[in-house]
């Protein structure tokens, strides 16, 4: 081979490699929220406002009681990759409150029924024979507390993820009706 064709085949590769290299114009990548949700109720109405726009997952599994889960290191897993958590708070989470007390996860901590005036319930009648310490924590049970977590949702979202507030918005509107 003769040394100007060689010369000529080096110059088209290197010429090759920095055409490769240069900055195409590509879609921006989206990064979702990571949101996880203690109880699979809260997720559903999470999941509901968020639509395609974040990842939403549940800690407890499908019947799982939020009184007296335990958490396995996979579920601390979830707990840390997590942007967002939403708790039903109210005491119903007790067997979590070590875990979310921790000032990592504190941080980044939702408490649903943290603006929903509290129902007083005498421990010695409620059928799940647990001490909620005279509060009853299943504030979802009345529709206009689904709607309070929701305008709580939409907000929290809104302000960790406003390139799709609008989007949460309309979700919103949609649940609420």
């Amino acid at each position: 081979m003769s040394s100007k064709l060689s010369f000529l085949i080096i110059i088209i590769a290197v010429l090759s490699t920095f055409i490769n290299c240069t900055d195409k114009k590509s879609e921006p990548k989206t990064v979702k929220l990571n949101i996880l949700a203690t109880t699979t109720i809260i997720a559903d109405v999470v999941q509901n406002v968020c639509g395609d726009k974040a990842n939403v997952a549940s800690l407890l599994p499908p019947g799982a009681s939020p009184h007296s889960f335990e958490t396995i290191p996979k579920d601390i897993a979830k707990i840390d990759q997590a942007d967002l958590i939403f708790i039903n708070g109210a005491g119903l989470e007790r067997s979590l409150e070590k875990l979310i007390d921790k000032p990592k996860i504190k941080n980044k901590t939702i408490s649903l029924a943290e603006n929903i005036d509290k129902l007083f319930a005498d421990d010695s009648a409620h059928s799940d024979h647990y001490d909620h310490k005279g509060i009853d924590p299943h504030v979802w049970m009345d529709p206009q507390n689904v709607i309070i977590w929701v305008n709580t949702i939409e907000k929290v979202l809104c302000e960790n993820d406003s390139d799709n507030c609008d989007q949460y918005k309309r979700n919103a509107d949609v649940y609420r009706k």
